[in-house]
C-alpha cells in the first residue's frame, strides 16, 4: 500500500513539474557575439543578425534579445521599440541569474529613455542598481550610474544626479578601463555646467582632456575636447575653445568618419558666435558633406544667420527656406518611425496573444491528463488493495493447516513408537510361551495379556488409519495453496516493479522541482524564503510530512524539521551541512541529538531501526 501511495503522490505533481525548463548551455553564436560585445560590437551585430531562435526556446530566445538590445547601444544605435528587452524582463525576472537580472534591467531602462519614457526608464534604473550592487562587475555598476545620472540630470533632479555620478567614477576606477573614468569626469562637469558651476566644470573637463591624451583614445577625447569647447566658450575663453575644437577636427580627420562633419560645424557655428563669418562659411560649407538630416539643419540654419548678418538677404532666404525643407523632412522621418514602432508592437502583441492560446492549450491538455493518471492511479489502488486482502486471508489458512498437519504427523509418530513398544512386548510373551510350559492360571493370563495387547494395537493401527487420510486431505489443500503461493510470488514481483518504478519517478520528481533540482545539481546555503520553498517541495511529494513529522515528536525543533526534510531528500550529510551552514561533524552530532528526542516520544523506536536515515526514508509509507 505504500508504495502506490508513492505513485500517487508523484504523478499528482508530474504535470505541474513538467512546466519547469532546464537552462541549458547556450548556443555557439550566442557564446561568439557575447564574447565579441565589447570589443567588436558591430562584428557582434552582426553575428546576431544571423541567428534565428524559435520563441518556444524561452531561455536562448531571452539571451538574444538581451544580447541584441546590448549590441544596439553599443553600436549608437537609438532604441525604436521595447519589444526585444520585454522579453528578456519577462525571462530573467523569474529567474536567480543576478547578473543578468542586473544586464537586463539596466538595457530596458536604456530603451525607455530613448523612447522618452522618463518614468519607466528611472525604475528600471533603479533595480538594475540595486541588483548589480550585489555583483563584483564594476563595467555594469558604472554604466548604470552614468546613465541614470545624465537621465536625473536632465530631469532636473542635481543632487541625485551628482551622487549617481560621482559613484560612476568611483566604479569606473574600480574596474580598470581608463576610458571610463575620462567619460565619468566628462559628465560630471556637464553637471556642474548645468548648474552654472563654470569653474568646476572647466577644471574636470580639462582633467578629462589630459586624461583622454594620456590614454591615446580618440573617440573619448573628441567627446571630451568638444564638451570642454562649448564650457570655455561659455566662460568667455573663446581661443582656448576654438582650439580644443581645431583638436577634435584633427582627431576626426586622423580616424576618417563621418563624425567629421559634426567637428566641422561645431567649429564653424564657434567662429559664427565669436563674429569671424568668414571661418565660420568655410567649416559650415566643409560640414555640408554630411548626410544627417540633424546636422544639415543647423548647419542651413547658422549659415542663414551669417548671411543675414552680412546683410546678404537672397542666401539668407535660400538657406533659410533649405532648413525649413530639412525640418519638414525630420519630422516626417519622426512620424515614420512612429508608425513602423506601432506596426512593431501590433505585431509583438499579435505573437503574445498567440503564445497565450498556446499555454491555455497546453494547460487544458495537462488537466486532462491529470485527471486520466488519477482515475487510473485511483482504479489500480482498489484493485491492489482487493488482492492484498485476498493473499493475506489465504496466507493466514495455508498457515494454519500447516500447523494442523505438524500436529498430526507428531501424533501419528507417536503412535508408531506405541505400535512398536507393544510389538517387542508381544514378542517377548510369545518367546517365553514356546520356551517353558506355564500353569493353566499363568497362561490364561498371559493370553489376557496378549489379547490387550492385540487390540490396543489395532485401535493404534486404526488411529494411523484416520491420520494419514486428514494427512493426504492436507497435503493436497497444501497442494493447491502452493498455486496460490505462485500467485502471490508473481504478484509480490509485480510489487517490487511498481517499487523501482515509483523510486524513479520519485528521482525525476525531485530533480524536476525548482529548488530542489538546483539542489541536486549544486548545494548551497538556504535563505528563510528558500527554506520554505524547500518546505512546499518536500509536502507536495510527501504530503504533509513536516507536520506529521512536527506532531509526532513533540521534541523536535525547527532546525532538526529541516534536516529531517533534507534527509528525506536523500541529501548526504556534507551536503546538509552546507545547506544549512555548518560542518559536517556538527550535522553527525544533530542526528545523535535527534534520535535522542525522537526516543522520548517513542521509547521502543531504534529497537528494530537503528538507523535515522532509513526510518526517515520510510516515513510515512
Amino acid at each position: 500500500m505504500k508504495y502506490v501511495v508513492w505513485i500517487f503522490g508523484c504523478l499528482l505533481f508530474l504535470p505541474g513539474c513538467k512546466n519547469g525548463q532546464r537552462e541549458e548551455a547556450l548556443l555557439p553564436g550566442l557564446i561568439q557575439a557575447e564574447a565579441m560585445m565589447w570589443d567588436e560590437p558591430e562584428s557582434a551585430l552582426a553575428v546576431l543578425d544571423t541567428i534565428k531562435i524559435p520563441v518556444r526556446d524561452t531561455y536562448q530566445y531571452a539571451i538574444r534579445c538581451l544580447l541584441y538590445t546590448q549590441a544596439q547601444n553599443r553600436n549608437n544605435i537609438s532604441y525604436t521599440s521595447d519589444s526585444l528587452i520585454r522579453v528578456a524582463v519577462r525571462y530573467f525576472e523569474s529567474r536567480d541569474d543576478i547578473h543578468r537580472k542586473a544586464m537586463t534591467w539596466f538595457y530596458a531602462g536604456r530603451v525607455y529613455a530613448d523612447l522618452r519614457q522618463t518614468v519607466e526608464a528611472a525604475t528600471f534604473y533603479i533595480k538594475a542598481r540595486d541588483a548589480a550592487s550585489q555583483t563584483t562587475d564594476h563595467r555594469l555598476q558604472y554604466l548604470i550610474c552614468l546613465n541614470y545620472g545624465w537621465l536625473c540630470l536632465n530631469q532636473m533632479a542635481l543632487d541625485q544626479a551628482k551622487g549617481l555620478l560621482n559613484e560612476a567614477y568611483i566604479h569606473a576606477q574600480a574596474s580598470g578601463v581608463e576610458k571610463y573614468c575620462v567619460t565619468a569626469l566628462d559628465y560630471i562637469g556637464r553637471y556642474y555646467a548645468f548648474n552654472q558651476q563654470m569653474d568646476s566644470a572647466v577644471v574636470l573637463l580639462e582633467q578629462a582632456v589630459e586624461l583622454g591624451k594620456q590614454m591615446n583614445d580618440s573617440t573619448s577625447l573628441i567627446t571630451v575636447l568638444n564638451d570642454a569647447a562649448i564650457t570655455l566658450y561659455m566662460t568667455g575663453k573663446y581661443d582656448q575653445a576654438i582650439s580644443y575644437l581645431y583638436e577634435s577636427v584633427s582627431l576626426e580627420q586622423a580616424k576618417n568618419t563621418g563624425d567629421i562633419y559634426s567637428a566641422y560645424h561645431n567649429l564653424g557655428d564657434s567662429y559664427r558666435l565669436i563674429g569671424k563669418t568668414d571661418s565660420a562659411v568655410h567649416y559650415l560649407n566643409k560640414a555640408l558633406g554630411s548626410e544627417n538630416p540633424e546636422l544639415l539643419q543647423s548647419c542651413y540654419f547658422s549659415l542663414a544667420e551669417v548671411n543675414r548678418d552680412l546683410s546678404q538677404w537672397e542666401e539668407a532666404v535660400y538657406y533659410t527656406e533649405l532648413f525649413w525643407q530639412y525640418t519638414d523632412s525630420i519630422a516626417q522621418s519622426a512620424h515614420h518611425k512612429e508608425i513602423t514602432e506601432l506596426h512593431a508592437r501590433s505585431e509583438y502583441q499579435q505573437a503574445e496573444n498567440r503564445n497565450s492560446r498556446l499555454r491555455i492549450e497546453k494547460a487544458n491538455l495537462l488537466k486532462a491528463g491529470f485527471i486520466s493518471i488519477t482515475c487510473i492511479l485511483i482504479i489500480t489502488l482498489a484493485l491492489i488493495y482487493i488482492f492484498q486482502r485476498k493473499l493475506l486471508r489465504a496466507e493466514h489458512i495455508r498457515l494454519s493447516m500447516q500447523n494442523r498437519l505438524r500436529e498430526q504427523i507428531r501424533v501419528h509418530q507417536a503412535n508408531e513408537q506405541e505400535i512398536n513398544r507393544t510389538n517387542e512386548l508381544i514378542h517377548s510373551i510369545t518367546t517365553q510361551l514356546a520356551q517353558r510350559p506355564l500353569l493353566e492360571e499363568q497362561q490364561k493370563e498371559q493370553n489376557d495379556l496378549l489379547q490387550i495387547a492385540y487390540d490396543y494395537n489395532n485401535r493404534l493401527r486404526r488411529d494411523n488409519q484416520q491420520l494419514d487420510r486428514k494427512i493426504s486431505a492436507c497435503r493436497q489443500s497444501l497442494q493447491e495453496k502452493k498455486i496460490n503461493q505462485a500467485t502471490h510470488d508473481r504478484l509480490v514481483e509485480q510489487h517490487t516493479l511498481w517499487r523501482n518504478r515509483v523510486e524513479m519517478l520519485q528521482e525525476k520528481l525531485l530533480r524536476r522541482m525548482k529548488l530542489t533540482g538546483q539542489l541536486k545539481k549544486r548545494p548551497k546555503f538556504l535563505s528563510k524564503e528558500q527554506i520554505q520553498m524547500l518546505y512546499d517541495e518536500v509536502n507536495m511529494i510527501y504530503p504533509s510530512f513536516g507536520n506529521r513529522l512536527r506532531n509526532q515528536y513533540t521534541h523536535l525543533s525547527d532546525v532538526d524539521i529541516l534536516t529531517c526534510c533534507l534527509i528525506k531528500l536523500r541529501f548526504s550529510t556534507s551536503e546538509i551541512a552546507v545547506m544549512t551552514g555548518v560542518a559536517a561533524a556538527s550535522v553527525t552530532k544533530r542526528k545523535r541529538r535527534m534520535k535522542e528526542n525522537m526516543q522520548k516520544d517513542r521509547p521502543d523506536i531504534w529497537k528494530n531501526e537503528p538507523s535515522l536515515d532509513t526510518y526517515l526514508w520510510w516515513y510515512g509509507m
